[in-house]
C-alpha cells in the first residue's frame, strides 16, 4: 500500500529547509563581515534611527567612455552590506563612512544570499 505525505508535512519540511538555509547564510555572512575585512558605517535611514553596521567599502576608479584616444575617468562607489541590516534601505538614505556622508542612490537588495550592494554618492539628489 502506498504511503502519502500530507500537505502539512510538506509545508513543515519546506519551512525547515528555509530555516536551515537562512541559518547557514547568516553564519557565512557574519564570518564574511569581520573586522579584518569590513569597516564600520552608520546607516541613517530617512525614517528611523541610525544604526552602526559593518560594511565593505568599494571606491573604484575606472576608465569609462572613450572619445577618440582619450578615456574619461569615472568613479563608482559601493558599499557591500548585510541584507538584514539594510533590508528597508532606499534611495536617499545615508551611510557615514570614516566621517564622510554618502547617500544611497541605488539599493540593490538581495534577500536570497544575505549580502546586498548599495551604490553611493556624496550628492543626495544624484
Amino acid at each position: 500500500m502506498p504511503q502519502y505525505v500530507s500537505v502539512v508535512q510538506i509545508q513543515v519540511a519546506q519551512m525547515l529547509a528555509v530555516w536551515i538555509h537562512n541559518l547557514l547564510i547568516d553564519d557565512i555572512v557574519d564570518d564574511f563581515f569581520n573586522p579584518l575585512v569590513a569597516i564600520e558605517g552608520i546607516f541613517t535611514p530617512q525614517v528611523g534611527s541610525p544604526s552602526a553596521t559593518l560594511i565593505i567599502f568599494d571606491s573604484n576608479y575606472f576608465e569609462g567612455n572613450q572619445f577618440g584616444d582619450v578615456g574619461v575617468e569615472t568613479r563608482e562607489v559601493f558599499a557591500t552590506v548585510k541584507t538584514k541590516d539594510y533590508s528597508n534601505a532606499k534611495q536617499g538614505d545615508a551611510i557615514v563612512i570614516k566621517g564622510i556622508t554618502w547617500y544611497i542612490i541605488n539599493a540593490q537588495i538581495n534577500p536570497s544570499d544575505g549580502v546586498s550592494k548599495m551604490k553611493l554618492s556624496k550628492n543626495p539628489t544624484q
